[in-house]
């Protein structure tokens, strides 16, 4: 049975239920409505936008946030020397000679050096048009300017996959997941990094920057490894601090470990108690966004 396009827009990107409930309201310069929601799904514990954003709405999050954020001009600079450095940390025993290697979301391919460097094959998808010419331009094999296009003739190719902070900004995240498992060489692996939703950033504020529309999806670290074991990747390693860092490969058992487990409980309180020590911090964000906006109501 197919849904129709308001129920499918008020189901859980994990698990599928259309059980959520609205626990957090959004306020950004950065929306087309006034006002937007975090909803939790209580079968499962995941937070995610509620509703969907619409097609429309998600381009407009794309051009206006992330088509300013990223430049073929800042090709380095402090926050990719971090970004590097931490990657390094993290996969440099896995990285081997002429590995193929894909970034998804390369961004300003600040890691295609690196890669180059240890003598791999570096392949690129990417969305923003400048960023692909310049990724080109400079020796990139750039395969598709979305993860959901057709990778037919690139299955079972990759032996390393880098996934980094884009997870939570889909809106069906398990088929993304699904392509890149497809993609992997039986013995590939897949870096995988997003924002952790069990951490929220106090001090930049809640409602006012934590949760925000660019970001659809707000992650509890097992239901990472429970969307990766529905299109057969199995948790190798998994970290959760400031950011959800696993490490994933081909599945070798069809068990799913975290399939009945449940969060909702937790991620409710994680929500709840941010949004306490955050009320001040939102309350003078708050003020902004609507000063910002009266003025350009009025330009």
């Amino acid at each position: 049975m197919s849904l129709d396009k308001h129920t499918q827009n008020e189901i859980c990107l994990v698990c599928g239920a259309a059980n959520l409930e609205k626990i957090a309201p959004i306020f950004s310069r950065y929306q087309i409505k006034k006002i937007m929601y975090v909803g939790i799904c209580s079968q499962c514990g995941h937070v995610q936008l509620f509703p969907l954003p619409k097609p429309e709405e998600v381009s407009f999050f794309n051009d206006v946030f992330l088509g300013r954020k990223y430049s073929p001009t800042k090709l380095e600079n402090k926050n990719h020397k971090l970004k590097l450095k931490l990657l390094k940390e993290r996969i440099d025993n896995l990285v081997r000679p002429e590995m193929k290697v894909l970034d998804i979301g390369a961004g300003e391919g600040w890691t295609m050096g690196y890669f180059q460097t240890q003598q791999c094959d570096y392949f690129a998808i990417e969305a923003i048009d400048e960023l692909r010419q310049s990724l080109e331009a400079r020796g990139a094999k750039v395969i598709a300017s979305s993860v959901y296009d057709d990778f037919s003739k690139y299955y079972g190719t990759f032996d390393l996959i880098i996934f980094r902070h884009i997870l939570e900004h889909l809106t069906e995240p398990k088929a993304a997941l699904r392509q890149i498992e497809k993609l992997l060489r039986p013995e590939g692996i897949l870096y995988l990094a997003l924002p952790n939703g069990q951490n929220p950033e106090i001090p930049k504020g809640v409602v006012t920057s934590f949760f925000r529309p660019v970001h659809v999806s707000y992650f509890h670290k097992g239901n990472v490894q429970r969307l990766g074991e529905q299109v057969g990747l199995q948790t190798n390693s998994i970290e959760a601090g400031r950011e959800i860092v696993a490490i994933m490969e081909k599945s070798r058992s069809s068990v799913q470990k975290e399939g009945k487990r449940n969060y909702y409980l937790e991620m409710k309180g994680v929500v709840k108690l941010a949004r306490r020590k955050a009320l001040a911090i939102d309350f003078k964000n708050l003020f902004k966004i609507v000063i910002h906006r009266l003025f350009l109501a009025n330009r």
